[in-house]
């Protein structure tokens, strides 16, 4: 049994893992990612389609990927007002969004600076397409997007992640992540369970969050996984775009979090000699505490 007063502190409140990790890396994450922005031209503020609206000058991948790093900049930073009052559901779905767009930075830049390939430039031109084929006649309906199959988009992640293990255990780390929150997307039996009850002691659903001890402590470390996710694209990006001391600062920021979130019970190291073969056995991971 896992002590959750020792592993997580102020667990009712979580006032002292916001102060002490979530803000702090919230802000740093976003300093950073500015930095990335300021090496390419602000979008305008001009007149496209009879209405005032910001266009960027260019249809660069780049600025896809940067819109992707504040987006899920922001959706962690939602995530500070529902950790307290534990809406899990709503957690998973941001979570969700985040990982995608995760693995949609890694698509974009995969042969950066080279040319694109003709799946980057549809993702792209689809990217930039209006949501409505008119939006002053919103019932004529929305564009029908030749969206690039999401497999060869989590291809690009696959083959990154490959040298970690063999083929198939690639595909497997590659898409692990965005099936289980793709449960709380579509409303999966499983996922919407996990709104009924109080750790067994009310028999009915919580819309005003599941506030349960064991239901904070799971998806805190849910969270805390993706913080540090956002960090590694962060980094990722300033090394791919620049500029180099992006790449570097982020690389310090990922050496601080992983020592700052030991102590409310998140880690990164484990005791397992093989993790992945015993992830795959059933096995538990045994946390590898700091000395």
């Amino acid at each position: 049994m896992i002590d959750l007063e020792a592993e997580l502190v102020d667990l009712d409140g979580f006032e002292t893992l916001d102060r002490e990790l979530y803000a702090p890396t919230i802000a740093e994450l976003t300093r950073l990612t500015r930095m990335i922005e300021n090496e390419f031209d602000p979008p305008q503020w001009v007149v496209k389609d009879s209405r005032k609206q910001w266009v960027y000058r260019s249809t660069g991948r780049e600025y896809i990927v940067i819109q992707r790093l504040f987006r899920g900049i922001s959706a962690l930073n939602a995530c500070r007002f529902l950790i307290p009052n534990c809406f899990v559901a709503e957690m998973g779905v941001l979570l969700r969004t985040i990982n995608e767009f995760e693995e949609d930075i890694v698509f974009l830049l995969e042969n950066y600076p080279e040319e694109q390939s003709e799946d980057q430039k549809t993702f792209i031109q689809e990217n930039l397409k209006p949501m409505y084929r008119n939006r002053d006649i919103p019932f004529e309906g929305l564009e029908s997007p030749a969206m690039v199959p999401r497999k060869k988009v989590v291809a690009a992640t696959r083959r990154r992640v490959a040298s970690l293990s063999n083929p198939h255990d690639a595909q497997k780390l590659a898409s692990i992540t965005g099936d289980l929150f793709s449960a709380y997307v579509h409303g999966a039996f499983e996922a919407n369970m996990d709104l009924y009850g109080f750790d067994g002691q009310v028999q009915s659903y919580q819309v005003s969050g599941l506030r349960s001890d064991r239901a904070r402590f799971d998806w805190i470390q849910q969270l805390l996984l993706q913080l540090e996710r956002q960090v590694f694209a962060v980094e990722y990006v300033g090394q791919i775009l620049g500029p180099v001391n992006v790449h570097q600062e982020a690389g310090a920021l990922r050496k601080w979090y992983a020592e700052a979130a030991n102590k409310f019970g998140y880690y990164q190291e484990f005791e397992n000699k093989n993790p992945l073969a015993d992830l795959k056995a059933g096995r538990a991971l045994r946390a590898k505490r700091p000395s």
